[in-house]
């Protein structure tokens, strides 16, 4: 699954689209022939996030570019934001604070909370 943020317009895009295995993006839209895909070019406009395959602990589903809450520790929560990081081919949260980063996984989603995104910011 994966979200699209027009940045022109500074809002989701809540159409149906159509990501291709290249990485390409298509409106899909009504004509008078049936269903067609319109190609979406992706430059400063469009933004899009895949999600990472993990839902938090309130069940929402978390994609790049959220900003998650993580307990950390008993006495410990960060703040950060969830990134690829291809040289450990792994999710990460890059803590806001800090220089640190946590890699993500199964065993992590009871202890992460979404609570943004990089479009719309947070809340702490």
């Amino acid at each position: 699954m994966f979200r699209v943020y027009n940045a022109e317009k500074k809002q989701w895009v809540k159409d149906d689209i159509y990501l291709n295995p290249n990485g390409e993006l298509f409106l899909i839209k009504q004509s008078l022939f049936g269903w067609i895909k319109v190609p979406m070019v992706l430059d400063d406009k469009y933004v899009y996030h895949r999600d990472i395959d993990l839902y938090d602990k309130n069940q929402n589903l978390v994609f790049e570019g959220d900003y998650i809450r993580a307990r950390i520790a008993e006495d410990k929560e960060e703040i950060g934001l969830v990134s690829y990081a291809h040289e450990l081919s792994a999710y990460v949260i890059l803590c806001v604070d800090s220089d640190t980063f946590y890699t993500l996984g199964s065993e992590t989603t009871e202890f992460i909370e979404v609570i943004g995104n990089v479009f719309d910011g947070y809340k702490e």
